[in-house]
Order: structure tokens, then C-alpha cells, then sequence
């Protein structure tokens, strides 16, 4: 049986009222027509009103990453969407139109305009709807799909026949502080200047965050080097929100008595959620700390290229493979090879360099038009001068060092962090 989804989105009358999505599918005789898949999802907007939305996919259709399936403006079903910002990877951001039935690479970062919603579905068959003034990073393969939320409202809708094929589903804010991990399930996530919230409709949300680790009666790391564990939260029938401020992680510790015990708490970490990579290279990024700290640069050497070795599987153009970079660049000059330090310090540059460039420009495309939007940026841009920073003090170079580390601070006292 050949189907065409429709999807009602019912207006919004108040302020913080629900709107629901419900699916009508609808047998198509001639298969020669489009095929689809009956879903259903429910999202919550503020104020954007929206009427119905129809999506039909064709049978085997080739797909890249993602392929728009939905569009809509002030309101209204269309075919074009204009003045969409759209960077595909290694390329400046740029507004473009944008067409019913576009596909997308992975590691294409998206921005919405006011008044326009897009609804993606990726080559799994997962749905993400983008509300707007929103923005996101997608990625998506046949192992599993990984978002990286910056601003706005985003909507996920992950079956339980797509998910049962994938080996992890992930959102996770710019900072890669906080990521949910689902199953299965219907949520959808905002993202402001202060913090992160989830939101599920139906099956299970596991969201975790990172943690700073501080080991009792020691230095501590050094520099850049922030020691993390996770703590996991359970969004289910029980309990249907969850919201973080992002100033948690400069308050909240978990302390242990030597770094005996710490190592033994992030293995026990990895046990319980290690099937997820994200989860997984974090895991891996924290034993490199606790043995660059107790001078055991070999062991930590081999737990960081695990970790590169992660991220160029899952998504080789995140730019925050560049802390990676910089890690063994900091493992390799402890052991006194300053060739192959340097070397990853070079890598690690082209790439922030190249970040740094296109946040930029859309720090001076938003600054005026959209306060939320530039707030994201900004966090970004802080990042990248705190990195390029590093990779200078790695090398003894502190004029440099200070020069980047100031335009942090000047970024920090505009925008706060």
C-alpha cells in the first residue's frame, strides 16, 4: 500500500499553548504516484501559526543527507523558501532559496528567517522540522544521525523502525556541553542564549550533560584540559521536560579522592552509555586529561586518536575535531616530539581559522537583525579565539596567546557566556 501523509498543524491562539501535528494517511491506487510513510508528531510553537502541511516522498527515491520535504511561509504551504542561510561544509555562509525536495550534505549548517519552517527528512527517515529563526548543523549516514542545535526550535521525529537500524541518534548544543540520545521516540529541543531545553512526546529521551571532574589534593588539569564526566536524565511518561542554564557547567563538580577513583567513574560512564560515540569520545577525551595530568603523555596519546579516530567516522567536518587536534599536539609535546606537535597544532588552526571566518560574517550578518541569533555566534567565536589562544601558548608563544585570549574577553563582556 502507497501512502500520502498529510499533516494538520493547528493554529495557536495563546501564548505557550500546544499545537499538535496529526497524520492522515492516505492510499494512493497508482503506484505510479509518490510514496510516503503515515507519521505522527506533535510540536510545540510560540508564534509562528501554521495550517496543514502535505509530504508525499517518491518510492525509492535517492537521497543525499536530507531532502526538504516541507516548506512553509507567513503561514502558507510553498514550494521556495527565500533568504535562507545555508553553509555547506568547508564553504561561507550565504542566503540562498531554497526548493521542495533539496537535498543537503552532511555537515550543512542551516538558518531559517523569521516566518519560515522547513521540514527535512533524513536518508533514514527521520523527520526534523526547523521552526523559525532557528539554526542547525545535520549529519547523517547509514551508522547514525548527529544535530548540533545553535539556536531556536528544532522538532525530531525518530520511529521506532528507523531507529532500530541506527546506532545513535544525537542533538547536542554548539558547545557539546549537552546532547540528547534517543530510541525511538518524539522530541523537540530550544536553544537560547541562556540555556537548553527538551521537551518528549512519546517513547524515552535520554539527555546527558558533561560535568567538570576535580580530583581532591591535586593540581587539577592545567590550561585547557577540563576533566568531564556525564550525568544522564530520563525524559519518559514520568517526566516530560527537562532544562539546563548553560552556566551550570562552571558551577557543578564532581569531586573524587584520587584520580584512581575518577578513572573508575568514567569507565563505569562508558559502560552505561558507551554505545553512543559522542558519549564515547568524551569518555576517551577525559582519560587522555587524567594521564596528561599524572605525566603519562603515551597513555594519553593513544585515548585521544581513539578520539579522532570517532569523530572522523561520525563527522569528519566538525570543527570540533579541532580539540582533538590541539589535545595531541599537547600529548606529543610532553613526550618532546615537537614535530608531530606541531604538526597536529597546524591542522588544528586550518580549521579554526577556517570556522572562525564564517562565524564572522554571521556574527555582522545578525548583529542588528537578531539578538538570539548573534548571541550563538558570539559563543562560537569565543571558542574559536580560547582555541587559536592555546594552540599559540602551546608553543610558548604568549604575545600571540594573549591577543586571541583578549578578543575572547571582549566578546565575553558583550555577550556574557
Amino acid at each position: 500500500m502507497l501512502y500520502c501523509t498529510s499533516f494538520i498543524w493547528e493554529p495557536l491562539f495563546e501564548k505557550n499553548q500546544t499545537k499538535s501535528i496529526f497524520s492522515v494517511a492516505k492510499p494512493i491506487s497508482d503506484t505510479s504516484k509518490l510514496q510516503g510513510r503515515p507519521i505522527m508528531i506533535r510540536f510545540h510553537l510560540s508564534s509562528v501559526t501554521v495550517v496543514a502541511l502535505f509530504i508525499c516522498l517518491t518510492a525509492g527515491e535517492a537521497l543525499a543527507q536530507h531532502q526538504v520535504t516541507g516548506i512553509q511561509v507567513n503561514g502558507q504551504n510553498v514550494g521556495v523558501a527565500q533568504g535562507v542561510r545555508v553553509a555547506t561544509p568547508n564553504s561561507r555562509p550565504a542566503e540562498v532559496e531554497v526548493r521542495s525536495k533539496q537535498t543537503f550534505a552532511a555537515g550543512t549548517v542551516i538558518e531559517t528567517p523569521a516566518q519560515t519552517i522547513l521540514q527535512l527528512r533524513s536518508v533514514n527517515g527521520a523527520t526534523v522540522t526547523v521552526a523559525a529563526r532557528s539554526k542547525l548543523r545535520l549529519v547523517a549516514s547509514s551508522r547514525g544521525e548527529s544535530y548540533t542545535a545553535f539556536a531556536g526550535r528544532l522538532l525530531f521525529s525518530i520511529k521506532k523502525g528507523v531507529a532500530s537500524r541506527l546506532s545513535f541518534f544525537n542533538v547536542k548544543d554548539s558547545g557539546n556541553k549537552i546532547q540528547a540520545a534517543v530510541r525511538g521516540t518524539e522530541f523537540s529541543t530550544t536553544i537560547g542564549p541562556k540555556g537548553m531545553q527538551f521537551q518528549r512526546t512519546e517513547g524515552q529521551v535520554a539527555v546527558s550533560r558533561k560535568v567538570r571532574v576535580k580530583i581532591a589534593n591535586a593540581g587539577g588539569a592545567s590550561g585547557r584540559r577540563a576533566m568531564t564526566t556525564t550525568k544522564t536524565e530520563y525524559l519518559s511518561d514520568e517526566r516530560s521536560e527537562l532544562s539546563y542554564d548553560f552556566d551550570y557547567f562552571d558551577t557543578e563538580y564532581e569531586e573524587f579522592q584520587s584520580y584512581q577513583e575518577a578513572e573508575q567513574a568514567i569507565w563505569q560512564d562508558l559502560q552505561q552509555n558507551g554505545d553512543d560515540p559522542e558519549i564515547l569520545a568524551d569518555g576517551y577525551t577525559s582519560l587522555g586529561y587524567l594521564y596528561l595530568d599524572r605525566e603519562m603523555p603515551a597513555q594519553a596519546i593513544e585515548y585521544f586518536t581513539k578520539v579522532l579516530n570517532i569523530y572522523q567516522e561520525i563527522d569528519p567536518e566538525d570543527p570540533l575535531i579541532a580539540d582533538t587536534y590541539i589535545d595531541l599536539a599537547d600529548a606529543y609535546q610532553e613526550r618532546e616530539d615537537l614535530t608531530t606537535a606541531t604538526q597536529y597544532l597546524n591542522k588544528a588552526r586550518e580549521i579554526i581559522e577556517l570556522d572562525l571566518k564564517f562565524n564572522r560574517d554571521d556574527l555582522n550578518y545578525y548583529q542588528s537583525k537578531d539578538p538570539e541569533m548573534a548571541w550563538s555566534i558570539a559563543m562560537d567565536l569565543i571558542d574559536n579565539y580560547e582555541n587559536l589562544a592555546w594552540t599559540y601558548e602551546l608553543q610558548d608563544d604568549e604575545y600571540t596567546a594573549q591577543q586571541y585570549f583578549e578578543k575572547a574577553r571582549q566578546l565575553k563582556a558583550i555577550y556574557g557566556e
